[in-house]
């Protein structure tokens, strides 16, 4: 029994060393595909990071942005609308018809009365 224990010494001894190799290799391209994978995490967390702030910003500027469209919104409620506008372009016209005629009828009064005045030879 002796000679087959010593066998598997042996055995065992030839086979270690590889297999110590193996596994050493093995280790060394494990560390080394899981340090980009921390690298990649640590910069992933930082764009997150990165992103928030940014986000932040953005959040700010869009209340303020929402504040000046409610600004504007509460103005044009007081603005006229296009029929209002065109209703007044028609009163405006039938005014100054109404001044132009007015202006005439207050000439010919003016001639009226400077005939009038005028001393009759």
């Amino acid at each position: 029994m002796r000679v087959g224990f010593a066998m598997n010494a042996d055995l065992i001894k030839e086979w270690g060393g590889a297999i110590a190799v193996f596994l050493s290799i093995g280790g060394i391209i494990y560390a080394w595909l899981t340090r980009r994978s921390k690298e990649n995490t640590e910069t992933i967390k930082a764009m997150g990071e990165e992103l928030s702030a940014r986000l932040k910003v953005i959040e700010k500027k869009q209340v303020n942005y929402d504040r000046r469209i409610q600004h504007l919104e509460d103005n044009f409620k007081h603005l006229p609308t296009r029929e209002q506008i065109s209703e007044l372009k028609v009163a405006l016209a039938q005014v100054s018809t109404t001044v132009d005629n007015t202006n005439q009828t207050i000439t010919r009064m003016e001639t009226d009365i400077r005939d009038f005045r005028k001393p009759k030879e």
